[in-house]
């Protein structure tokens, strides 16, 4: 009993541990293409100056 109780602990923190990750790498992503418009934005007024 105690070790299915243990077993099914470490499934959710393993599940939540992926699911912090799979959204680390999507906040990454989205800075990564906020930084980049940022970049296209500085590069257009730039050269509007």
């Amino acid at each position: 009993m105690g070790y299915r109780l243990l077993q099914g602990r470490h499934f959710v923190s393993s599940v939540w541990l992926n699911v912090g990750l799979l959204s680390l790498q999507q906040f990454g992503s989205n800075l990564q293409q906020l930084g980049e418009s940022l970049a296209i934005i500085g590069d257009i007024l730039y050269l509007n100056c």
